[in-house]
């Protein structure tokens, strides 16, 4: 349902609602379709099964970090050994840049001409999840296209933006749509009981400005 609402808004008409908003009755419908735990995975047969009719798996938050990786690979097995693959702003840097570090510019998602923080990559993926390009302005509430599976409304926070940086693009795609839904706190939780060699830039913004966090 957000979705839907949030994409025909358009970036140019956000505030524009297609259709009404669902009514709780119907949030809680599809909360009741949810749960990873009616999901089984077989590594070994290569299976995905689906134990819960109406249930789905929407591959949004890790499909293009997971191309970009098998991207790399077939690079790699190609004997190529220093690429930039860019997939819609997921990144991974390959090797070296003509003998030169790759530096990665991380955009300001206030000012998307500029950039807040640059960064080094060598063999390492970047990718930003945000609510800064597509999202739903609403009687003061900027309603974002990412969804809280624990609420089932649209994400609503004080960061903007989330980027991390880490050796695989997968990883760095999933978690970063994770920690946009987590929150600033949520984030910090999960790194303090999930120690990692990761590096993230948290963004938030509100009307006393704008805050960077940056965690490694």
């Amino acid at each position: 349902f957000w979705k839907e609402i949030i994409a025909r808004g358009g970036i140019e008409n956000r505030r524009e609602r297609s259709r009404p908003f669902p009514t709780q009755e119907e949030i809680d419908d599809i909360k009741e379709l949810g749960g990873m735990n009616y999901i089984v995975i077989d590594s070994e047969k290569g299976t995905v099964t689906i134990k819960k009719e109406g249930l789905k798996i929407d591959l949004g938050a890790i499909a293009k970090g997971f191309m970009v990786d098998k991207a790399v690979l077939k690079l790699k097995e190609k004997g190529i050994s220093s690429v930039l693959i860019n997939f819609g702003g997921d990144l991974y840097c390959l090797g070296m840049n003509r003998g030169k570090f790759w530096k990665i510019g991380i955009k300001d998602p206030q000012n998307i001409q500029a950039v807040i923080e640059s960064q080094i990559l060598v063999d390492e993926a970047i990718a930003t999840s945000g609510n800064y390009e597509q999202f739903l302005d609403y009687k003061g509430r900027r309603l974002s296209h990412l969804i809280d599976p624990r609420s089932g409304y649209p994400v609503e926070s004080k960061v903007i933006s989330i980027s991390v940086i880490t050796k695989n693009c997968t990883s760095a795609d999933s978690l970063a749509t994770a920690f946009l839904v987590l929150g600033l706190e949520g984030t910090r939780d999960f790194l303090n009981k999930n120690p990692s060699t990761m590096r993230i830039f948290v963004v938030t913004g509100d009307e006393k400005g704008k805050q960077v966090y940056f965690f490694n």
